[in-house]
């Protein structure tokens, strides 16, 4: 489920659902935060589906499988282009701003 300010706009909830190739589902609510922390404390006791958890959906997006296979290698790259920035901000954290620390 999205909410905030991205689940508001359709165009980009309709890309986002190709370029993920999974459905969306937006909920709007003044208090998103405070829901979604209530549906992950409630989902942390494993005693009831998230589904039941979440307050009633306002739409679903589903993918475009046209679309999806036009991003699938673009969005492919993209994480990969994330996890080498990840790896090269923990090596410039443990060179420059925690030099002294032993790190494994």
């Amino acid at each position: 489920v999205i909410t905030g300010g991205l689940s508001q706009s359709r165009y980009w909830m309709r890309l986002l659902a190709s370029v993920l190739g999974k459905a969306l589902k937006t909920r709007y609510t003044s208090h998103d935060a405070a829901v979604g922390c209530v549906v992950f404390a409630e989902k942390g006791n494993w005693r009831r589906k998230l589904e039941e958890l979440m307050p009633n959906v306002e739409e679903i997006y589903v993918p475009n499988n046209e679309e999806k296979d036009a991003y699938s290698e673009l969005y492919d790259r993209w994480l990969e282009e994330m996890k080498d920035l990840e790896r090269r901000d923990k090596h410039v954290h443990r060179t420059f701003i925690h030099p002294q620390q032993e790190h494994s």
